[in-house]
């Protein structure tokens, strides 16, 4: 599971505190973010795991326009961190599904416990791949996915009876799916093991589709497809 956490906070001594706590826990990988455009950025060319969002920045609600992106393009879970008990604020976020919320001022053992039941409700979860398809949200179940081939900016997801192309990254479906039932036969393809009919020389057979395997992943296919 992806584990870097992005931090989008104002305040840099407050940001480096927060670094230093899920740091010091575990979370050893940590971004930090300190204005909205820096954040979408680090957003944008960077896979994280979950961001931890200040609703107020620079005096405006920066977080909360920062989480209606998430939702959109990065399905990510997400953390505020407020001092507002403003209703009119608290229901606006509310509607932004957040995982948790840290209060100001925190103590550690709050940061330390959101960060880890975000992750605990990402591994409950797991049992589908959630992507944005032009304007649509899709949901696949990982059972019902052949295979993901890398193709320039974008990667085609296969199904026994449809193709996606969507503008992520190989990295990004391979920290998506689980370990145990997907593997990377080539640089540019991950394929279901699942759903392999047959292996024959460096060549496989998975739905309708032939796929070379690299040399160096033979050994290691065979491996996991209990080939002796």
């Amino acid at each position: 599971m992806n584990k870097h956490i992005l931090i989008v906070e104002d305040e840099v001594i407050l940001a480096e505190h927060l670094s230093d706590i899920l740091r010091s826990n575990g979370f050893k990988e940590v971004s930090m973010a300190h204005d909205k455009s820096s954040a979408l950025e680090a957003l944008e060319h960077h896979e994280f795991g979950l961001a931890l969002l200040d609703i107020q920045m620079d005096k405006q609600l920066v977080g909360l326009e920062i989480a209606q992106t998430i939702n959109d393009a990065h399905f990510i879970p997400f953390i505020f961190i407020t001092a507002h008990s403003d209703k009119k604020i608290i229901n606006q976020a509310i509607e932004m599904k957040p995982r948790s919320y840290i209060t100001k001022p925190f103590k550690s053992a709050d940061v330390v416990a959101a960060a880890e039941l975000a992750f605990m409700g990402l591994e409950t979860q797991r049992g589908s791949l959630k992507f944005k398809d032009g304007w649509e949200m899709c949901q696949l179940e990982f059972d019902d996915i052949l295979l993901a081939r890398s193709d320039g900016n974008y990667i085609q997801i296969s199904t026994a009876d449809k193709r996606f192309l969507v503008r992520y990254t190989l990295d990004w479906f391979i920290k998506s799916v689980p370990t145990s039932q997907f593997y990377r036969v080539h640089r540019n393809t991950v394929v279901n093991l699942n759903k392999i009919k047959r292996l024959s020389g460096s060549e496989l057979q998975i739905g309708d589709e032939s796929v070379s395997v690299s040399r160096s992943h033979i050994r290691e296919l065979k491996d996991r497809m209990g080939i002796v």
